[in-house]
């Protein structure tokens, strides 16, 4: 499973829209799209973005492994 799937499958157990989540992260809905049909990949502030603005779990996010959501973060 690559980046882009691994963010779909967080931000639909999160119940957010691809909106929701692209202002959260400051980038454009359609780039977000694009991530996550894995027709492009986030660059680094992209991932560090989800990292600092989300629940999402950045090893999980880059590797699969360990917890989808970062137990630290409200």
């Amino acid at each position: 499973m690559q980046v882009g799937e691994r963010i779909r499958i967080w931000r639909k157990k999160s119940g957010l829209t691809l909106k929701d989540v692209s202002e959260k992260i400051k980038i454009s809905q359609g780039s977000l799209s694009d991530i996550e049909n894995n027709n492009s990949y986030p660059s680094f502030d992209t991932i560090q973005s989800f990292c600092s603005h989300t629940t999402i779990n950045l090893e999980w996010l880059v590797s699969g492994k360990g917890k989808m959501f970062d137990e630290n973060k409200p």
